[in-house]
């Protein structure tokens, strides 16, 4: 869709447009996250694919709905992550 197609569309329409685009971006997110949760497992060994966690290991303690609990490795800090930016290495 153009900005020009966006531009003759009402409010109404925009609105419409936007509550469907979100739902579609919340599904998908959803289901990235049931697929990782079927390959992650507690006491795996993975990386997080953030800059400020770039390069370091973690264990995973505990796997919720939505995110996960690592460990770091070696350290006592521990970290409540989503899972889709959890990277199995």
């Amino acid at each position: 869709m153009t900005y020009q197609e966006l531009n003759k569309m009402s409010v109404s329409e925009l609105r419409s447009l936007n509550r469907m685009v979100v739902d579609m971006i919340k599904t998908k997110n959803r289901t990235n996250a049931v697929m990782a949760k079927d390959i992650l497992s507690v006491g795996m060994r993975v990386q997080v694919n953030h800059p400020r966690l770039r390069g370091q290991w973690f264990e995973i303690q505990k796997i919720n709905r939505t995110k996960a609990v690592l460990k770091e490795e070696g350290g006592w800090t521990s970290y409540n992550v989503p899972m889709n930016i959890i990277e199995v290495q």
